[in-house]
């Protein structure tokens, strides 16, 4: 146990030598010019009493503290529920059939999908989710949407959410990337 703390890292190190002893090809190194390196946790009496074990030969033991402030601290702030969530890119699919529909919104996403299932009850065609609910009478289920990015700059979130909707296969979305300039 003792050896695999020491020689874990093994990482060799030449100390300085004399001129002489340095050939031109760097092959000759004596035994006791080589520094061997491991390391040990810190604990209280018995790491330094291991570490005297060793003062005489040719090894350098540093120690660490097992006690880090991710391990003292828990993570301080909590995650940011999927619904409170802004600045997004967004896909919802739909549960009749393959067609997914990809928005982006800088406002809470239970807003933005809120606005949806407005248009929908509404009947406004003014979005193109609405559109395809309205004339195939299909359903979305609102429960399942991804979040596929999150960007805080509108312009990038505008061209992000034009390469998500390429990468769908059967979109429902009626802008495309060619007509945007």
């Amino acid at each position: 146990m003792l050896s695999k703390l020491l020689y874990e890292t093994n990482i060799q190190h030449r100390m300085e030598t004399e001129p002489e002893t340095l050939s031109n090809n760097n092959s000759h190194v004596e035994e006791n010019n080589i520094i061997k390196y491991g390391s040990l946790p810190y604990i209280r009496n018995l790491t330094n009493e291991i570490k005297n074990c060793f003062k005489n030969e040719n090894i350098k033991i540093p120690t660490y503290n097992v006690k880090t402030i991710s391990t003292l601290y828990s993570k301080l702030k909590d995650r940011t529920p999927k619904l409170l969530k802004s600045n997004i890119i967004y896909k919802i699919k739909c549960t009749e059939c393959e067609s997914t529909y990809v928005g982006q919104t800088a406002q809470w996403l239970k807003s933005r999908l809120a606005l949806h299932k407005s248009d929908i009850t509404k009947r406004k065609l003014r979005c193109a989710l609405a559109l395809h609910l309205l004339e195939k009478n299909h359903k979305i289920d609102f429960e399942s949407t991804e979040i596929l990015e999150v960007n805080g700059k509108y312009n990038k979130r505008l061209i992000l959410q034009m390469i998500n909707i390429r990468r769908q296969t059967n979109p429902i979305n009626r802008k495309n990337d060619e007509k945007r300039s």
